[in-house]
């Protein structure tokens, strides 16, 4: 029974902040469109071509695929401003990215990988990245 109440208040939680989610989902789109570097596929195709090494076409490519440090602050933002919305439901409970926003091999149109933990898993929670580090710390 508790578990169907904890469901149950986890619905009407994201039914209640629906609009809410909505306003950072566009916040989202709306600033990796700006950050984001326009290209289309011919063009970059020209770029490559114009490369004089291997090592100049990764560079080149990984320019504008890569996540900036723009894009890796945003996605900690949107962590953050999910974790405000669980808050009143769940004081004690946190949201950490992972995956590679943490290890910083995502992609610009990478999703965004969460981790939700709530006052009970939080003892055997591994230590949630720093924004700031760009290592990938492993626990054991």
């Amino acid at each position: 029974m508790q578990r169907i109440s904890k469901v149950g208040i986890i619905n009407s939680a994201a039914c209640h902040y629906m609009g809410t989610f909505k306003h950072f989902f566009r916040k989202f789109l709306q600033k990796t469109k700006q950050s984001q570097k326009l290209l289309s596929h011919t063009s970059l195709k020209q770029l490559l071509q114009n490369c004089k090494s291997v090592e100049s076409q990764f560079e080149v490519f990984n320019s504008f695929t890569k996540l900036t440090e723009e894009d890796i602050s945003l996605r900690y933002a949107i962590c953050r401003d999910i974790e405000k919305i669980f808050q009143p439901h769940f004081p004690s409970s946190s949201v950490h990215p992972t995956g590679s926003t943490v290890s910083r091999l995502g992609l610009r149109s990478s999703d965004l990988d969460l981790s939700f933990q709530h006052s009970s898993d939080l003892s055997n929670q591994c230590a949630p990245a720093n924004e700031a580090d760009s290592d990938l710390t492993l626990s054991s």
